[in-house]
Protein backbone atom coordinates (compact mmCIF):
# COMPACT_ATOMS: atom_id res chain seq x y z
CA UNK A 1 0.00 0.00 0.00
CA UNK A 2 2.85 2.40 0.70
CA UNK A 3 4.05 1.99 -2.88
CA UNK A 4 0.81 3.56 -4.07
CA UNK A 5 1.93 6.83 -2.50
CA UNK A 6 5.01 6.97 -4.71
CA UNK A 7 3.16 8.46 -7.64
CA UNK A 8 4.77 11.30 -9.56
CA UNK A 9 1.45 12.64 -10.78
CA UNK A 10 0.85 14.07 -7.32
CA UNK A 11 -2.66 12.74 -6.83
CA UNK A 12 -3.72 9.74 -4.79
CA UNK A 13 -5.99 7.31 -6.59
CA UNK A 14 -9.49 7.37 -5.06
CA UNK A 15 -9.10 3.70 -4.18
CA UNK A 16 -6.17 4.49 -1.86
CA UNK A 17 -8.18 7.12 0.00
CA UNK A 18 -11.14 4.74 0.26
CA UNK A 19 -8.92 1.91 1.54
CA UNK A 20 -7.41 4.18 4.20
CA UNK A 21 -10.91 5.17 5.30
CA UNK A 22 -11.82 1.48 5.57
CA UNK A 23 -8.67 0.81 7.61
CA UNK A 24 -9.47 3.75 9.89
CA UNK A 25 -13.00 2.41 10.50
CA UNK A 26 -11.66 -1.11 11.08
CA UNK A 27 -9.17 0.17 13.64
CA UNK A 28 -11.92 2.04 15.47
CA UNK A 29 -13.91 -1.20 15.78
CA UNK A 30 -10.79 -3.03 16.99
CA UNK A 31 -10.17 -0.30 19.55
CA UNK A 32 -13.68 -0.70 20.96
CA UNK A 33 -13.17 -4.46 21.17
CA UNK A 34 -9.83 -4.07 22.94
CA UNK A 35 -11.34 -1.70 25.48
CA UNK A 36 -13.94 -4.33 26.38
CA UNK A 37 -11.46 -7.16 27.00
CA UNK A 38 -11.62 -8.24 30.65
CA UNK A 39 -8.27 -7.81 32.43
CA UNK A 40 -8.24 -11.48 33.40
CA UNK A 41 -7.80 -12.57 29.75
CA UNK A 42 -5.79 -9.57 28.53
CA UNK A 43 -2.58 -11.63 28.49
CA UNK A 44 -4.14 -14.05 25.99
CA UNK A 45 -5.04 -11.25 23.60
CA UNK A 46 -1.66 -9.49 23.66
CA UNK A 47 -0.73 -10.68 20.11
CA UNK A 48 -3.99 -9.20 18.81
CA UNK A 49 -3.30 -5.95 20.67
CA UNK A 50 0.23 -5.82 19.20
CA UNK A 51 -1.24 -6.39 15.72
CA UNK A 52 -3.70 -3.56 16.33
CA UNK A 53 -0.93 -1.20 17.43
CA UNK A 54 1.11 -2.09 14.33
CA UNK A 55 -1.88 -1.28 12.13
CA UNK A 56 -2.28 2.07 13.91
CA UNK A 57 1.37 2.88 13.17
CA UNK A 58 0.89 1.83 9.53
CA UNK A 59 -2.14 4.13 9.23
CA UNK A 60 -0.17 6.98 10.82
CA UNK A 61 2.64 6.50 8.28
CA UNK A 62 0.13 6.49 5.41
CA UNK A 63 -1.52 9.66 6.73
CA UNK A 64 1.82 11.42 7.03
CA UNK A 65 2.80 10.38 3.50
CA UNK A 66 -0.54 11.58 2.16
CA UNK A 67 -0.13 14.97 3.86
CA UNK A 68 3.44 15.30 2.57
CA UNK A 69 2.30 14.45 -0.94
CA UNK A 70 -0.66 16.79 -0.73
CA UNK A 71 1.66 19.74 -0.12
CA UNK A 72 3.86 18.72 -3.05
CA UNK A 73 0.84 18.21 -5.29
CA UNK A 74 -0.47 21.68 -4.42
CA UNK A 75 2.91 23.20 -5.28
CA UNK A 76 2.96 21.42 -8.65
CA UNK A 77 -0.60 22.54 -9.42
CA UNK A 78 0.20 26.16 -8.54
CA UNK A 79 3.35 26.07 -10.70
CA UNK A 80 1.42 24.66 -13.66
CA UNK A 81 -1.30 27.27 -13.19
CA UNK A 82 1.23 30.12 -13.17
CA UNK A 83 2.80 29.09 -16.47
Amino acid sequence: ALALFIDLSGLEPPSVIRDLDYLRAYLEVEERLIQNIPPIIAFITSPFIDYHKANCVFLDICDRLARARAEAACAVIWEKGAS
